[in-house]
């Protein structure tokens, strides 16, 4: 583990507007809430990244990008974890994760940045109809806002850098 795994935090199960599913817990490091530079590139955050979701270092997740500005971070992340990664995989194109080979039960979705809800949920609805059974939403700066409205359609949020702006 590295120095950040020792202040994770959990921000867990806040009830959904659906009152059939609860929402994922969100992880996130409280040092390094509301940092403007947080960190020294996009490797260093997914390597952080991948260091707080240590849970997934395991052969049966795959690792997908929501946009096409986190595929550094990504690729890091799958390193990190050695998982599967599927660089190709868009939300627009959708289909199934290549990476995966199909034996992927965990689907780990990387965005950059997450200000409102809908930039990830239209990812988390192509995942889900690409097949994923498991959807875990890996963020590198997110507001906490979003986060949370966010977690009530994922098994799991993992922000590197949370933002505490007022909704």
């Amino acid at each position: 583990m590295g120095i950040y795994s020792a202040s994770l935090s959990t921000r867990g199960h806040e009830t959904s507007h659906d009152a059939r599913r609860r929402s994922g817990p969100i992880f996130d490091f409280p040092a390094m809430r509301d940092r403007g530079r947080a960190f020294d590139g996009v490797h260093d955050a997914g390597s952080v990244l991948s260091e707080i979701m240590t849970p997934y270092l395991r052969r049966d997740v795959v690792v997908l990008c929501a946009s096409p500005e986190c595929v550094l971070v990504g690729e890091r992340l799958a390193d990190g974890l050695r998982a599967s990664f599927d660089a190709e995989w868009s939300p627009i194109a959708g289909g199934p994760p290549a990476g995966a080979g199909g034996s992927a039960s965990i689907a780990i979705l990387v965005m950059g940045t997450l200000v409102s809800a809908p930039d990830a949920e239209r990812a988390i609805e192509a995942a889900r109809a690409a097949g994923a059974r498991s959807i875990v939403l890996a963020v590198v700066t997110g507001v906490r806002a979003a986060l949370r409205e966010v977690a009530r359609d994922v098994d799991a949020v993992y922000c590197a850098n949370m933002h505490t702006l007022a909704a």
